[in-house]
C-alpha cells in the first residue's frame, strides 16, 4: 500500500509537471501565433496595406504607441468598428483632429484628415511631373506652411456626387469655412502615391498654389480641395452651432474691419482707411456669446429669438459699396461681412427691433 500510494504521488507530480509544461507551451505558441502579439505594436493584415497611420511591415501593419490592437474569438469584422486587419481589430486611442460641432470625430470615407499630418508641398511649376522627382516634393508641418493656416480641422475632401464647396462641407458637420484651397494636381497626387512606401498615402498635398498663396473662395466648388473648418461661436440656446443661412458671419472671434469715417462712398478710398479691431478693443462695450452678421429684412430680436436667445445689440453694417470694395482688396480666397462705416463712430447703436436687409447682432442666452 505505502508503495503504491508513493507511486501514486510520483505519477500525480509528474502529471502536474507535464501539464506546467504543457500550458507554457500553449502560451508560446500562442504568443507567436496571436496576430497582436509583439511589443512594437505591428500585427498580422490580410491585406496588402494599412489604414490611417499604418506602416506596412512584411505582411504586418505597425502603429503608433496611442494605438491598440485586440483579437480573440469575439473579435470579428462585423464587431469591429475602427480598423479591421483581416485578423484583429485596431484603434486609436488619440483625439480625432476633425470633430463636428458635437465634438465627435468626423467619420466621412471622403475626407482625409490633414490637420497633423505633413503636407507634401510640391516645387513650383512641376504639376505635369514629367521631369519632377521626389526631391521636388518637401513635407511640411501645417505651422510650417507660408500661410497661417487656421481652423480645428484641416481636411482633404472628395467630392462624392461632382464638385463642391468647403463651405458646404464644413456646413455638412456644423463646422463653418475659414479657408479653402485647391489641392495638387491629379498628375501629383497620382506620382506621389507612386513614390510613397508601400501601404502609405497621402492626399495632403498642395502645388503651385501653395507658393502663388492662391486660396480658393470657401463658397467655391471642386471635386478634390483642402477645407480648414472651425466650430462656429454662435451656438443657440441648447449649445448646438447655429447653422442658418441668414448669418453670413459669424464675428464673434474674428476681426472687424472698421472704416474711417466719411469713406462710405469708397471713392477716394485706400486699403488704410480700414482698420482691423478685435472686439474687445473696439468703442462700444460689446456683450454677448454670439456677435453675427445677418441678411433677411429682419430685426436681431426676431433672429435671436429664433436661435433661443436674445438681442443685447445691434447695428448697421457698412454699406454695400463698403463692403464689395473690402472683398475686391482681401487676399484671393478670403471675405468678411463683419464690417462697419460711419455708424461705429457715432456710437449708431439702434434698437434691437430695427428691421434691415443686413445688419450686426448681438445675441446673448436669455436670462432664466
Amino acid at each position: 500500500m505505502r508503495v503504491c500510494h508513493a507511486m501514486a504521488m510520483v505519477v500525480g507530480v509528474v502529471a502536474e509537471e507535464d501539464e506546467t509544461v504543457l500550458l507554457q507551451a500553449q502560451q508560446i505558441s500562442r504568443s507567436h501565433s496571436d496576430p497582436s502579439a509583439g511589443s512594437d505594436n505591428c500585427v498580422l493584415s490580410w491585406y496588402n496595406s494599412c489604414k490611417d497611420e499604418g506602416t506596412w511591415n512584411g505582411g504586418k501593419c505597425c502603429y503608433p504607441s496611442h494605438y491598440t490592437c485586440e483579437s480573440g474569438e469575439s473579435v470579428t469584422k462585423s464587431s469591429c468598428n475602427d480598423i479591421w486587419t483581416g485578423y484583429v481589430c485596431c484603434k486609436s486611442g488619440a483625439t480625432p483632429s476633425c470633430q463636428n460641432s458635437e465634438g465627435a470625430a468626423i467619420m466621412d470615407t471622403n475626407m482625409e484628415d490633414c490637420t497633423n499630418k505633413n503636407f507634401h508641398v510640391w516645387d513650383k511649376g512641376t504639376e505635369d511631373v514629367l521631369h519632377a522627382t521626389r526631391a521636388n516634393v518637401t513635407e511640411k508641418k501645417l505651422n510650417g506652411m507660408k500661410q497661417n493656416w487656421k481652423g480645428s480641422c484641416i481636411a482633404h475632401i472628395t467630392g462624392t456626387a461632382g464638385p463642391q464647396s468647403c463651405s458646404g462641407w464644413c456646413k455638412g458637420h456644423g463646422l463653418q469655412c475659414v479657408m479653402a484651397m485647391d489641392d495638387a494636381s491629379t498628375l501629383q497626387q497620382n506620382q506621389l502615391s507612386a513614390w510613397m512606401p508601400a501601404g502609405k498615402s497621402s492626399q495632403c498635398s498642395v502645388g503651385n498654389q501653395y507658393h502663388d498663396d492662391e486660396f480658393v473662395g470657401c463658397d467655391k466648388e471642386l471635386n478634390t480641395q483642402i477645407c480648414a473648418c472651425e466650430k462656429t461661436s454662435c451656438q443657440n440656446s441648447e449649445g448646438v452651432a447655429i447653422m442658418d443661412t441668414n448669418m453670413v458671419e459669424d464675428c464673434t472671434n474674428k476681426y472687424f474691419y472698421v472704416w474711417d469715417k466719411g469713406t462710405e462712398d469708397v471713392l477716394d478710398a485706400t486699403e488704410d482707411n480700414v482698420t482691423e479691431i478685435k472686439l474687445k478693443g473696439m468703442k462700444l462695450n460689446w456683450k454677448g456669446s454670439c456677435i453675427a452678421h445677418i441678411t433677411g429684412k429682419q430685426s436681431c430680436s426676431e433672429w435671436c429669438k429664433g436661435h433661443g436667445l436674445q438681442c443685447v445689440m445691434a447695428m448697421d453694417d457698412a454699406s454695400t459699396i463698403q463692403q464689395n470694395q473690402l472683398s475686391a482688396w482681401m487676399p484671393a480666397g478670403q471675405s468678411s461681412q463683419c464690417s462697419l462705416g460711419n455708424q461705429y463712430y457715432d456710437d449708431e447703436v439702434h434698437g434691437c427691433d430695427k428691421e434691415l436687409n443686413t445688419q450686426i447682432c448681438a445675441c446673448d442666452k436669455t436670462v432664466a
